[in-house]
């Protein structure tokens, strides 16, 4: 065969030769130092009215690593069963023109080429004889002409529809959330929806990870915590005698009442307790025992002690242990 009658193509083009691609007197194609991002494609090769293609492709070391081990199992025959004539059968190797097994080497899924809306997925079939020294691949059909049921190298992956989070534009600084001095946070909703029509969907169809946030802090000068006093209870303090008086303390936010918990304590405290002197105006002392009324009754377990320690004097006291301080008479005071 005349060598002018032969061409080579890449990629379907005329191949242009140089310093590393050559091709020889016998119409050999010479590559020196391949580079995966030049050599890389179809290789076909014509000769008058007949024409072979040969696919050149490059793995990295991590991909070669990994082909290396999966044959290893394919070898060791834990990826495929010689009985099994559905993934393998024994053919003439035309290396040696052995008999050997022709097996199907199948690889795991790639990534689904996109996330949702129906994308594809494909993995690698070859058609091998694998030895402890080599390993030779043949076309496809190879395998199917042994009988060898070839599995499908694509399917559909990810159906589910593709949605997004919508949301609504953020409320005013509320004023009845403070979460700290000069700080109350707003809001907004969040909703899931379909990415084609905006029609709202289950939130369980969108990625949960990237939700927006529903609410955030934000300036509120009307969140000021105060001092909140309750009125001052009676005197503490027998007639004519001088005692105390109590109110109790809260903290709260000044612009909406609400509790402000702790704080308040860098806040100066308002006086709890104030001096006081009881006039006893409110009744007279009498020797007559006045019926027990219906509702005069105990309102504590403590109440058959109050008697015994004098304390029927003080009004509180006669209020919440009515039938106890009721039973008996006290000397009025001198």
């Amino acid at each position: 065969m005349s060598r002018k009658k032969l061409e080579w193509l890449k990629n379907d083009r005329p191949i242009r030769q140089g310093n590393r691609i050559t091709i020889t007197t016998r119409g050999n194609l010479r590559i020196r130092r391949s580079r995966p991002d030049k050599d890389t494609g179809t290789y076909t090769c014509i000769a008058e009215n007949k024409r072979a293609s040969l696919q050149i492709a490059f793995s990295d070391l991590y991909a070669i690593i990994q082909e290396t081990l999966q044959r290893e199992k394919y070898l060791l025959g834990f990826l495929a069963d010689e009985a099994d004539n559905s993934t393998s059968s024994i053919t003439i190797d035309p290396f040696d023109k052995q008999k050997r097994l022709l097996q199907l080497v199948v690889a795991n899924w790639s990534a689904c080429s996109t996330t949702c809306g129906s994308g594809v997925r494909n993995r690698k079939i070859s058609c091998e004889i694998i030895t402890n020294n080599y390993f030779e691949v043949f076309p496809l059909k190879t395998c199917k002409h042994a009988g060898i049921k070839i599995p499908a190298s694509v399917e559909k992956c990810n159906s589910h529809p593709c949605t997004r989070w919508v949301m609504k534009e953020w409320s005013t600084c509320l004023e009845h959330k403070c979460v700290k001095e000069g700080h109350s946070y707003k809001t907004r909703t969040v909703a899931c929806a379909m990415e084609s029509s905006s029609k709202l969907v289950n939130e369980k169809l969108c990625d949960a990870a990237s939700r927006p946030l529903t609410n955030k802090e934000c300036r509120n000068p009307l969140c000021r915590p105060v001092w909140n006093t309750s009125h001052w209870s009676e005197c503490l303090a027998g007639c004519g005698e001088s005692g105390v008086q109590t109110r109790m303390l809260t903290c709260s936010w000044k612009g909406n009442g609400n509790p402000a918990g702790r704080s308040c304590e860098g806040l100066p405290r308002p006086v709890l307790t104030r001096p006081c002197f009881n006039n006893c105006t409110h009744g007279t002392w009498t020797s007559n025992l006045r019926p027990i009324d219906l509702e005069c009754v105990d309102a504590s377990d403590y109440c058959s002690i109050v008697p015994m320690m004098k304390l029927c004097r003080f009004t509180n006291f006669r209020i919440k242990c009515c039938h106890s301080c009721s039973s008996m008479i006290e000397d009025p005071p001198s």
